[in-house]
């Protein structure tokens, strides 16, 4: 049997695989490549939405034994999550081509509308008159897309390729091509494509400490970022939100599952206007607190691609030591590779141990946790968690408190 790969996907792996190869040395040559494809399969998705979040860590532990292939949407400032379960089923979509991928294409125009309220809240560092009028319709927002995002299926509008008129209607049940259900499906017209962007930073933990780290992240949205009632009308930005997927582990090496039981892997995830570059994102000071905790206490893995240096760099918490196989992959290194011909920079300081260069404004460009007031943008400072006061992050001076 043949599975033949769409234009788009046969240039994806044209690129990775030459990318990969010119990362390794000055020329490619590259001769032949195996792929193994599974069998064309159906996915049914069931989305809940605006579960509140009170017991989400042990309502978690009940779905994965129902699927493993589940996925969460949390948005803690809020108290609510999104929970899609999903499953192989024999069942075939009403009609062809009807379903839809997670991710909705969104126009353009319609995505760099947020800057309507990202924009003048990211400026307002100090939560002024701007912030707490716009924070009520920052908050509606959110609230707003998280009760949308669903798996979609039939299309509200003629289906025409690559427009951004190729609506799909959320629906709590669809059916669907595994590929396509799996998929993004946004492209060209995904949000982080305007002149919003989206960080993600995104770390594997164990299944077992999902429950125990849950309640860490709302203490610190309880005391960091509503200051224990006094700013109860902060949210995060549209965005801000954790997205949790659970999936199969490896033993690979230098693989982020390795040595682990049965892995889950947390994405914190914040929107900022690409037009301000001289301050982080709106109250990324929270999200910081969130990277930090769930890598020292709960020794989390980065991502290799999606985090920044400074994940791998934190001398409080060297990632080489989260890695049980790790020097297993030195002993092939010193094997194979005993001139470090093909040792990129990054790995050079994870082998190491060695911490980032503090600089003025280091916690800004996101090479380094700050230790000290310098280390922040103009107008930020270097201050302990209130949650958790063994971390620290950059915090604006004077920030206002609407009921402080």
């Amino acid at each position: 049997m043949e599975w033949h790969l769409s234009k788009a996907v046969t240039l994806w792996l044209k690129q990775m695989l030459l990318n990969h190869c010119c990362c390794c040395c000055h020329c490619c040559c590259l001769s032949e490549v195996k792929l193994q494809m599974t069998p064309p399969s159906n996915t049914k998705a069931v989305s809940i939405n605006l579960i509140h979040d009170t017991t989400i860590g042990q309502d978690t532990l009940g779905y994965v034994k129902t699927t493993p292939n589940l996925a969460l949407m949390w948005r803690p400032d809020l108290k609510k999550y999104n929970a899609f379960l999903m499953m192989e089923t024999d069942e075939k979509p009403k009609k062809k081509d009807d379903h839809a991928g997670l991710v909705f294409p969104l126009p353009t125009m319609i995505s760099n509308m947020f800057q309507l309220v990202l924009l003048p809240m990211q400026v307002d560092i100090h939560d002024t008159v701007v912030t707490t009028k716009l924070n009520p319709l920052n908050c509606l927002t959110s609230l707003t897309t998280l009760a949308y995002l669903r798996w979609g299926v039939k299309d509200l509008l003629p289906h025409i390729n690559g427009a951004p008129l190729d609506v799909a209607l959320p629906q709590k049940y669809a059916v669907g091509s595994t590929n396509k259900m799996m998929g993004g499906a946004c492209e060209p017209f995904c949000a982080w494509n305007s002149e919003v962007t989206f960080d993600d930073i995104e770390l594997a933990i164990e299944l077992d400490d999902f429950p125990a780290w849950t309640e860490d992240i709302k203490k610190i949205i309880e005391k960091d970022l509503k200051e224990d009632g006094k700013a109860i009308d902060r949210c995060m930005p549209f965005g801000g939100y954790i997205f949790v997927r659970f999936g199969n582990r490896n033993d690979d090496n230098t693989a982020v599952t390795s040595g682990t039981k049965m892995p889950v892997y947390v994405e914190l995830t914040y929107a900022r206007s690409r037009k301000i570059t001289g301050a982080p994102a709106k109250y990324q000071f929270v999200m910081d607190l969130m990277e930090q905790i769930t890598l020292c206490k709960y020794k989390g893995r980065p991502h290799w691609g999606k985090n920044y240096d400074r994940t791998f760099t934190n001398p409080d918490c060297p990632v080489r030591d989260h890695l049980p196989n790790f020097d297993k992959q030195i002993e092939l290194q010193a094997k194979y590779d005993p001139k470090k011909i093909f040792e990129p920079l990054l790995m050079q300081s994870v082998i190491n141990r060695t911490p980032p260069a503090y600089s003025p404004k280091c916690d800004l460009h996101r090479t380094c946790f700050c230790k000290e007031g310098s280390h922040c943008a103009d107008g930020f400072e270097c201050v302990a968690s209130y949650a958790f006061p063994e971390y620290k992050v950059c915090k604006p001076i004077g920030l206002r408190a609407k009921f402080g």
